[in-house]
């Protein structure tokens, strides 16, 4: 928690999406990427397609009919076939995707996410039925309908995926996550071998994240960072060395606690966030822990980072 995945993953994307015009101005094309956040009660319709109550074009009566749409996912999929720039890359994120019940929420894109499979087309669970679409403002500005079909749904003529659906070549998915996150169930073995997986250790990364982080804001000195850096890696060091709570570097906190961090009022304002945040998660890690444990922990981080 707090090494900065989602802001790094956001960087990095927006990076690899932003060119040069002719005049040298940098622009980021934002059709190039799709960003998304999983929760407990996000599922296949969501993501691929499902039936969703829709009032059809040319429905005077407004009346809703439940029709197959598109997910966010197949429609950014959709997207990337219909502009058919092969040699562009794109990217959808997902963050917090060990959040939702992804083997109910990828289906069958457990088989398309494979490298060896993508371009492969496949069947959907509503394989049968014709596609619609949601009629968007972008369509009517390039002249397709009229302001009085927005939101209405149409069936889509030439559907790119009427022969099934496929996973384009030129998609990157990342996904970002919390390994120790309680709330939620591990990682499905089948999906965990279709990623590569990069761990972000806070210890590691402490230094030039708090550098980045507070160089800008406060106007800190090198040496009140290094120190500072010091500091939080020594009270990281305190958590995993608690063998009896089986707390590992998983565990550990991350750079982005202290972005708040105060400069000009270091002593309270340190303080405040190791009372304020700090202490909330370590009592969250060791729920059911003995007192005794629990509190010879928050006193030994208590020590290292404030004195």
């Amino acid at each position: 928690p707090g090494t900065g995945k989602t802001y790094s993953v956001r960087k990095y994307v927006e990076e690899q999406c932003t060119n040069k015009d002719t005049a040298g101005n940098e622009i980021t094309d934002t059709s190039q990427f799709k960003f998304v956040q999983f929760h407990p009660s996000y599922d296949y319709s969501d993501f691929v397609e499902g039936l969703r109550p829709v009032v059809l074009q040319g429905n005077e009566t407004n009346d809703a009919t439940f029709v197959r749409l598109d997910g966010v996912f197949k429609a950014f999929c959709r997207h990337i076939v219909e502009e058919n720039e092969t040699d562009k890359k794109y990217y959808f994120i997902v963050d917090e995707i060990n959040r939702a019940d992804l083997a109910k929420v990828f289906g069958e894109l457990m088989f398309g996410l494979e490298k060896s499979y993508r371009g492969k087309k496949f069947d959907t669970q509503y394989k049968n039925l014709y596609t619609y679409r949601i009629i968007e403002k972008s369509d009517i500005k390039k002249g397709k309908f009229s302001e009085k079909d927005l939101g209405k749904a149409v069936i889509i003529k030439e559907d790119v995926f009427k022969e099934g659906f496929y996973i384009p070549e030129n998609l990157y998915f990342i996904g970002t996550m919390n390994d120790i996150d309680r709330s939620v169930d591990s990682m499905d073995f089948a999906l965990r071998r279709r990623f590569t997986w990069i761990d972000i250790k806070a210890n590691e990364i402490m230094n030039k994240s708090l550098h980045s982080i507070l160089d800008d804001y406060n106007k800190m000195s090198q040496i009140d960072i290094d120190q500072l850096a010091k500091k939080v890696i020594k009270m990281n060091e305190c958590i995993s060395a608690q063998d009896k709570l089986g707390l590992t570097e998983a565990y550990h906190i991350g750079p982005a606690y202290f972005r708040d961090l105060d400069i000009n009022h270091y002593e309270s304002s340190i303080t405040v966030i190791f009372e304020n945040n700090i202490v909330s998660i370590l009592r969250e890690y060791t729920r059911g822990r003995k007192t005794s444990e629990i509190k010879s922990l928050i006193d030994s981080c208590r020590m290292a980072l404030l004195g």
